[in-house]
Order: C-alpha cells, then structure tokens, then sequence
C-alpha cells in the first residue's frame, strides 16, 4: 500500500510539473535609470521600481507556451521621443544610453480571441494605475511622467457586450458604468426594450 501511494504522489508531481512548465507566461525586464537591465520578472511579479524615483528606460518582454499563431506586441512612449514603432517579442523597447524614460506603454496579443495581455505601471508621483489591457494606453502622454515600475500578466479573455436601451423616457441618460447584468432581464417600464 505504500508503494502504491508513493507511486500515485509521484505521479502527481510529475504532472503538476508537467502542467506548470506548459503553462502560459509572460516575462519581462526592465531597464532602469542608474541600475541598468534589472533580472527577468513574470507572470504579476513587480518589474522596476517604487519609492525611489528611478525611471524605466526600456523593456523586453517575452512569453512563453503561446498557442500557435498568437503574437506579442508592445509600443512605448519615450520622454522627448513619443511613440516608438511596434516591437516583436525580445526586442528593445524604450532606449539605452540616453537617459529617457518611458512614459507610456502598451502591450497587446495578435491572432486570439482567448488570451488578453493585462499590465498596469507605477508613475512617477502618481503611483500605481489601474490595470489596462489589450493594446491600452498604461502611463501618461504628455505630462513628463515616467514609469518606475509594471506588472503585466496573461489571462483568458473577458466577454464584453454592448447593451441598447430604448426609452420614451426625456432627458434621461443611461451611462454603462457599473452596470452589470448577469442572465437575461426583461423591461419592467412601459415602451422600453433592451436589445
């Protein structure tokens, strides 16, 4: 018996092992002001830095396990540059050298309806943003505000709608934020229909 239970928890780990190393993930690294090319980060782990007023200069950002086809894209927004052009996987985005920050990112994944790309960055006197996805606008443009810090991780991707309100309703404003619908909902107001 207990050959047969160590036998099944090796087997177990095996395939846990096996599972995470065909997982999919994200790495990055991040060039930084006074510091240089700092070690590779992934999956949410914190790339840069907060609290010491130290910029990002440049970034590669890899993956790995992507599904065939799927291709990683990012754009950075360099301080007295602006926007670069598109970068592929492993390629430099931002500068070296030069003593310019990065002040906007955006990152997004190519060829898939499963996968999204989520980042959010840490601004000089801001702080954290919120978290942005596929192809978002994370960081400032034009206030000379450079990131310190990002995470970035890949998620399946969220479903979104649009929904229509027809009302005979005046001066009535119907503002899509915070409305969440879960199923279906019928109309309980006289002329009106949701689509």
């Amino acid at each position: 018996i207990l050959l047969a239970i160590l036998i099944l928890l090796s087997f177990k780990i095996s395939y846990a092992l096996e599972e995470n190393a065909n997982a999919i993930n994200i790495q990055y690294q991040s060039h930084v002001q006074y510091i240089g090319w700092q070690p590779t980060k992934k999956d949410e782990e914190i790339s840069g830095t907060t609290g010491q007023s130290l910029r990002i200069e440049a970034m590669k950002i890899n993956t790995a396990n992507l599904p065939k086809g799927v291709e990683l894209k990012y754009q950075a927004h360099v301080q007295n540059i602006g926007w670069q052009s598109w970068k592929n996987e492993g390629e430099v985005a931002g500068t070296e050298g030069q003593s310019l920050g990065v002040e906007a990112i955006r990152i997004k994944l190519e060829n898939t309806d499963k996968y999204s790309v989520q980042y959010r960055v840490h601004v000089s006197y801001d702080g954290w943003q919120d978290w942005c996805e596929d192809g978002e606008i994370a960081g400032t443009v034009g206030k000379s505000k450079s990131i310190e810090a990002i995470q970035i991780r890949i998620v399946e991707k969220q479903k979104k709608g649009t929904i229509n309100i027809q009302t005979d309703l005046t001066n009535t404003v119907f503002n899509s934020d915070g409305i969440e619908i879960n199923g279906w909902k019928m109309a309980n107001v006289p002329n009106t229909t949701i689509e």
